[in-house]
């Protein structure tokens, strides 16, 4: 087989990872990977379509869109096999502007088209049923991973390395850290994070500090985050970091005390399975996609189904700020309660795995070539 394999997202972002984690999987099966990237003054959905449309898939068994985004591509490959991964459709079902949602209308369009659709979540195989009515037998389920580059560091609180970040970040010994990875879209609701946190700073007891990571991704999400920030008065309280390498995001994880993650819409959710494996407690949304990656099993079809049991995180409606305070209050004051979702957050992650979501997308091509 020979796959036209469609990437144009950074790998630095959840969309690109997983491609970037699959490809080098699939290195030895035909996979030929065609980046648009995007490179001119033009907005990237303009360069995307333009781009698409001059691609030359002659010579290919099967086309891969790996995120909705290319999907438009395939309308122009329909004398071979095509597949499209889709991670969410939010920007369809939820967009954040007029001209954004019509132009996401656009570049979905494919998604009908494909003989196989993959999503990364059965919340989001659910919401491209519902939207674009695929059928099941063209459909599967198929989880992202997470790679080796996170695991917890054996006795880090007491390495050069995580004195060195504490220095760096400004923030003292002793003092917890509350941890946010993500961007300032609306949606990852950032913004109720750090009130969250702000009314677990009353808490005197403990002293506590957030950080952010990540990039805007909209300026007027970081506008929004840094006027509500002023408005509760804790400025002094948090740092910001933007795009890290995996491995700097790995000490980051085993540097903070819990991750929060209150988002409202998610395709997969890749920063609490991450917190996970390395180590760190979660305190997440029960939304969208978000308890089939804490847990228990939502009965996937997924060759990563998860086993049933207790969640390995606790979850809470992402607009309940006080749920949501006090539970960052009972992770950081309870050790006991911390060392016990680490240990079920461990066990979670290993459910996860880039080595058998690259197996299951090859069988996906297999049924396509046979």
């Amino acid at each position: 087989m020979k796959i036209a394999y469609l990437t144009n997202a950074s790998e630095n972002s959840g969309v690109g990872r997983r491609a970037s984690e699959i490809k080098k999987r699939l290195k030895e099966s035909g996979v030929d990977e065609i980046r648009l990237k995007h490179t001119s003054r033009w907005p990237k959905t303009i360069d995307w379509i333009v781009l698409g449309r001059q691609l030359d898939l002659r010579g290919y068994d099967i086309v891969h869109a790996t995120n909705q985004t290319l999907s438009f591509v395939l309308r122009q490959a329909q004398d071979k096999p095509r597949v499209v991964t889709v991670h969410d459709i939010i920007e369809v079902t939820e967009p954040q502007s007029f001209w954004g949602g019509r132009a996401s209308r656009y570049l979905y369009s494919g998604i009908s088209k494909a003989e196989r659709v993959i999503a990364v979540s059965e919340y989001t195989k659910r919401a491209v049923q519902a939207r674009y009515q695929v059928p099941d037998e063209r459909m599967r389920v198929i989880y992202n991973g997470v790679g080796e580059e996170f695991f917890p560091i054996d006795n880090f609180r007491e390495t050069i390395g995580c004195q060195e970040l504490r220095r760096e970040l400004k923030v003292p010994e002793g003092v917890k850290i509350v941890l946010y990875v993500g961007s300032d879209h609306p949606r990852k609701n950032v913004v109720g994070a750090v009130a969250a946190f702000a009314k677990s700073v009353v808490d005197k007891e403990i002293n506590m500090i957030f950080i952010k990571v990540g990039k805007p991704g909209l300026p007027a999400g970081r506008n929004a985050l840094l006027e509500e920030i002023d408005r509760l008065g804790i400025r002094e309280r948090v740092r910001f970091v933007g795009n890290v390498d995996l491995e700097r995001l790995n000490g980051l994880y085993n540097l903070a005390d819990v991750l929060i993650y209150p988002s409202r819409f998610e395709g997969f959710g890749l920063p609490p399975l991450e917190a996970m494996a390395a180590g760190t407690p979660v305190v997440a949304s029960n939304a969208t996609s978000i308890p089939e990656v804490v847990g228990p099993s939502t009965g996937s079809t997924s060759s990563q189904q998860a086993s049933s049991g207790q969640a390995a995180a606790i979850m809470h409606d992402p607009d309940d700020i006080d749920a949501f305070a006090e539970s960052l209050r009972r992770v950081l004051a309870d050790e006991s309660l911390a060392q016990d979702l680490r240990t079920r957050g461990l066990k979670r992650a290993n459910l996860f795995s880039w080595d058998a979501a690259a197996a299951a997308e090859f069988e996906v091509y297999q049924s396509l070539a046979s």
